[in-house]
């Protein structure tokens, strides 16, 4: 346990809070896979083609990659955006469908958020994730309301020629954050210590009473330690992936370069000991001194 009182939870989202892998792979694979059922373009070029995509908005969420797949760029000449769109809305159904059934927060979660408010200690979202993408999906599994603020990348908003009326699906009110967001500057990534600072600007809670959780040693560990804060390492966001990460590498927005930087990373603090580890959300409730 920490020496001093903590007020302050600091959280990392995907892979800490719900199995990022877990759900967004099967979804893109949903649809990309129905996207090669409609326009009947090689699957593994679709693949490639979402990736040149996701490169160049620096976000494998891009919400709008399928109106930019060079992939569709012969099948598709002479369609509108809104022609595309209503062309491959049963690959976007799909993605969502299988999303749904897939993105759950880990157990303990909701409640180890209930019992954190209930004492009076803040937490805070924290993701390298693209703000509406992180608030969105914090919103959609109800716990966004549970937390102080959401702190995450500025985002990059509608392709220009886009009317926002041919992609809403649900209501600002379904979809809106209900706590304060923080946006950092879009070019920020983790370990970089800036990514925190809307943070403290706004709680003005001294970083000896905060914690910070995250399931990568070589990104979130390594923050919590150079920023300051008691380090809590998931180690059951780690688990087995059964082939999901690799099929992620196939469409990720990291360059090669930026992969093997996050291999050596990973490789040069194999051997750093965390602060604490957990095999839990739950786990924290006794970091913070609390009674279980």
């Amino acid at each position: 346990m920490p020496g001093r009182e903590i007020r302050l939870v600091v959280t990392d989202l995907d892979n800490t809070l719900y199995d990022w892998l877990g759900f967004y792979v099967p979804s893109y694979l949903a649809m990309a896979e129905e996207i090669h059922r409609i326009s009947g373009v090689d699957l593994l070029e679709i693949k490639r083609s979402f990736r040149k995509v996701h490169q160049a908005h620096g976000t494998t969420e891009y919400a709008f990659a399928i109106q930019e797949l060079d992939a569709l760029r012969e099948v598709d000449a002479g369609l509108s955006v809104e022609e595309r769109l209503r062309k491959y809305d049963s690959a976007i159904h799909a993605f969502r469908s299988m999303r749904k059934k897939t993105l759950r927060l880990y157990p303990g979660v909701r409640e180890t958020l209930e019992r954190l408010r209930e004492v009076g200690i803040a937490v805070v979202a924290h993701s390298d994730s693209m703000m509406s993408y992180v608030s969105r999906r914090l919103r959609q599994l109800d716990v966004d309301a549970l937390l102080a603020a959401i702190c995450a990348p500025r985002d990059h908003g509608l392709p220009p020629a886009l009317d926002p009326r041919l992609v809403r699906r649900a209501s600002p009110e379904a979809v809106e954050s209900r706590t304060t967001l923080l946006e950092f500057a879009a070019g920020l990534r983790k370990p970089d210590p800036a990514t925190l600072e809307p943070v403290f600007q706004m709680l003005q809670i001294p970083r000896d009473r905060a914690l910070y959780v995250g399931d990568s040693l070589s990104r979130d560990i390594l923050l919590a330690r150079r920023s300051g804060l008691t380090d809590v390492w998931a180690r059951y966001g780690r688990h087995p992936r059964n082939g999901l990460y690799e099929e992620l590498l196939e469409v990720t927005y990291w360059t090669e370069a930026e992969v093997a930087e996050e291999e050596r990373l990973r490789m040069h603090i194999e051997g750093l000991s965390p602060s604490h580890t957990i095999d839990s959300f739950a786990e924290l409730v006794g970091i913070c001194g609390l009674p279980s």
